[in-house]
C-alpha cells in the first residue's frame, strides 16, 4: 500500500522518488486524510511504469489528497486523483485534490471527481509555481477547477474538459492546450501554439486562443494509463497544435 511510504517521503530530509509495484496497476488507493508534503527536497510519485495506472482517492470524508507546503518540490506522474474534498490543515476549503504553496508539477495525470467548498475544485495554487504537462482535468464541477491566486503557472498539451475552467489573478502560459470552460481572472496569459479557450479578463500575449466547441469525446480510457478526452473526427483541434518554438 502507498500511504505509509508517501507520508515518509513527504517529510524525508532527502530527495525521494516513489515507484509502484506492478501489482498495483489499475488499483485504487483510498486515503483517510490529506498527505502534507513539507520536504524542501524534491518528492516524486511516479506511476508511469504501471500499464493501467494508479488512482488515489480522497475517500469518504471531505479531505483533500495532497498539500504541497512552501519550499517543497512535488512531482506527480501517471496518476489519477479523484474524490478530493478540499478540507485540510491549511487553506481548508481550497483545492479539492491539491493545495499548492510550493513547486508543483504534474505529468500525464488526470484529475476528476474532486470538489471543494471554496476555490479550486481540483487544484488551488496559492503561491509558488504550478506546471501541468499532458494532463487532463475534467468533471470537477461547481466552480473553477484550477484557481491560481498568484505565481507563474503553465499548461502544456493539456485538456480541461467538461466545462472545467481556470480562474484567479495568477499568470499563465498555455501551450497547445484546450480549456473548455474558459480562462478568467486578471493575470497575464501568454499563449504558445494553437490553444482552444474562451478568455475573459486576462491580457493575452502571443497567439490568440480559438473559442467555440473543440468537439471532445467523453472522458474515457483511450489506451493510456489514465482517462482522457479524445478528439472527435470533426474537432477543429485535430492535428492543430500549431507551431511550437524550439528555443
Amino acid at each position: 500500500t502507498l500511504p505509509a511510504p508517501l507520508d515518509m517521503a513527504a517529510t524525508s530530509p532527502n530527495p525521494s522518488t516513489i515507484t509502484s509495484d506492478p501489482m498495483l496497476s489499475s488499483t485504487t488507493t483510498t486515503l483517510g486524510s490529506e498527505i502534507i508534503v513539507s520536504d524542501n527536497w524534491p518528492v516524486t510519485i511516479d506511476a508511469s511504469q504501471l500499464p493501467a495506472g494508479l488512482t488515489l482517492d480522497g475517500g469518504a470524508g471531505a479531505n483533500r489528497i495532497f498539500e504541497a507546503n512552501a519550499g517543497s518540490g512535488f512531482h506527480l506522474i501517471g496518476l489519477t486523483l479523484t474524490g478530493g474534498g478540499g478540507e485540510g490543515t491549511n487553506d481548508s476549503g481550497n483545492g479539492g485534490a491539491i493545495n499548492n504553496r510550493g513547486s508543483l508539477r504534474l505529468t500525464r495525470c488526470t484529475l476528476t471527481g474532486n470538489t471543494s467548498s471554496n476555490l479550486g475544485k481540483a487544484i488551488y495554487t496559492q503561491a509558488g509555481t504550478l506546471v501541468l504537462e499532458r494532463c487532463t482535468v475534467s468533471g470537477n464541477p461547481g466552480g473553477s477547477s484550477i484557481y491560481a491566486a498568484s505565481g507563474v503557472n503553465s499548461l502544456t498539451f493539456c485538456t480541461l474538459g467538461g466545462g472545467d475552467f481556470i480562474d484567479g489573478p495568477g499568470a499563465w502560459t498555455l501551450t497547445s492546450s484546450i480549456v473548455t470552460g474558459g480562462i478568467y481572472g486578471t493575470g497575464a496569459l501568454n499563449c504558445v501554439g494553437n490553444n482552444f479557450a474562451t478568455v475573459s479578463g486576462p491580457t493575452v500575449t502571443g497567439t490568440t486562443p480559438t473559442g467555440g466547441d473543440p468537439q471532445l469525446a467523453p472522458l474515457a480510457l483511450n489506451g493510456g494509463r489514465t482517462m482522457t478526452h479524445s478528439l472527435r473526427g470533426i474537432s477543429p483541434a485535430r492535428n492543430n497544435a500549431g507551431k511550437i518554438p524550439t528555443a
